[in-house]
């Protein structure tokens, strides 16, 4: 026993395999493409994410290579938030009377999607896709101005006001 009265740790030390260059090379193209590490790494037979956070840790090429991954991978996140607001397809529907109206439903839940993967950018590359506060104002008052804005654009298309937390 030691000092503190702790049982001494018993077993072998966990040993990471060396770097696959095709596992590797797949990791990349998946984060490139903007899907997560986590999605990767659930798919069968793939290695777990505490291996490829290891080999990362171990292989400074590999590190070097996923960073870059992720930051085009960050590009594709922003292309899709355009995607997302571009596409008007699920914008309106056909009421029982035979009428458009909008589906303010489709464009919340359009709305949500965009904002995520804004917020996520913002923290993860706050250099390229964060929000510069204009001089003198808070990050909070920059943000809490964004989505007034937002808001109010949506109002102005027919949808209705979110409720207030």
């Amino acid at each position: 026993m030691s000092e503190t009265g702790d049982q001494p740790k018993v077993g072998r030390p966990r040993r990471v395999p060396l770097v696959d260059p095709t596992i590797a090379d797949e990791v990349c193209e998946w984060i490139a493409e903007g899907k997560t590490l986590r999605s990767y790494c659930r798919q069968p037979g793939k290695p777990a994410r505490r291996t490829i956070d290891e080999w990362r840790a171990q292989d400074d090429e590999f590190a070097a290579r996923v960073a870059r991954a992720r930051d085009i991978g960050f590009d594709q996140i922003a292309d899709e938030c355009m995607h997302i607001a571009d596409d008007d397809s699920g914008d309106a529907v056909v009421d029982d009377e035979g009428r458009e109206r909008l589906d303010s439903e489709f464009v919340q839940r359009s709305k949500v999607r965009i904002e995520t993967r804004l917020k996520l950018l913002a923290c993860w590359d706050p250099r390229r896709y964060g929000n510069k506060p204009a001089d003198g104002e808070s990050a909070i008052a920059s943000a809490a101005k964004l989505l007034a804005d937002l808001n109010e654009i949506d109002l102005r298309s027919g949808a209705q006001e979110p409720d207030a937390p």
